[in-house]
């Protein structure tokens, strides 16, 4: 089956990664430190519960998202799952966390070698990855409609641990991950390179100071965006 969408026209005008890395940067050692979570629980598991058994294939990325997503809650952040859209035959282990921060969408997701995974039959998925607006109710008990989809990759190395966290900009779905195209895929910096000591007890972020920088930094990128968009097509008038 094939699906056909008409993607927005976002060219030239998506923001940098650097750009959208320094909104995002209060908020990343908190990725990282519930993706680690979720790793130690999944080690914790196979040591103490399966003998040290080599963890089962599917069976580890589904511990390391649900016990990330508590992360998440313990840090009053509201994840969701991922909709199933009728045609979702994604695998279960293949699955993203959905976060809101203001006018940015972000998925998490298991992205092997980096890669973005594929959309499948997901319709949601690929109107997701091309940058389709979506609609929330927010804290505050508002709509809002999000202008930016982003994706949080995250992999485990040789010995299961954390190998590395990736944001990456989507484009264009496809079925396959070799079929999807992204406007930028890159490396996030470490919790510790950002953060000299990082608390073990996770604070709130939802309302709180660090949140709100964080959606304010977005609002502001994405503003920019429309204003520079808006000037480029007043000069071509």
């Amino acid at each position: 089956m094939q699906i056909k969408l008409d993607l927005p026209d976002w060219d030239s005008h998506v923001p940098s990664f650097e750009a959208t890395a320094k909104s995002l940067k209060p908020i990343i050692p908190a990725f990282w430190r519930a993706m680690e979570f979720g790793v130690a629980k999944n080690q914790e598991y196979f040591e103490k519960l399966c003998d040290k058994e080599k963890p089962e294939s599917h069976i580890r990325e589904m511990i390391v998202r649900h016990q990330a997503k508590r992360y998440f809650k313990r840090l009053d952040v509201r994840v969701e799952e991922e909709p199933d859209d009728g045609f979702n035959l994604i695998n279960q282990p293949l699955l993203a966390l959905n976060l809101r921060l203001g006018p940015a969408a972000l998925r998490v997701l298991k992205g092997r070698d980096g890669a973005v995974p594929g959309c499948g039959y997901s319709v949601a998925r690929k109107r997701f990855y091309g940058q389709f607006p979506t609609r929330h109710i927010d804290a505050n008990r508002q709509i809002r409609e999000t202008k930016l989809n982003l994706l949080i990759l995250w992999n485990f190395d040789k010995e299961f641990n954390l190998d590395q966290l990736r944001l990456a900009c989507p484009q264009k779905g496809g079925f396959r991950a070799q079929d999807v195209e992204c406007y930028w895929n890159e490396p996030l910096p470490h919790a510790a390179a950002i953060q000299a000591e990082p608390s073990d007890t996770p604070e709130p972020l939802h309302g709180k100071p660090l949140n709100d920088t964080v959606e304010r930094d977005l609002e502001e990128l994405l503003r920019g965006q429309d204003e520079d968009q808006q000037e480029e097509s007043s000069e071509e008038a």
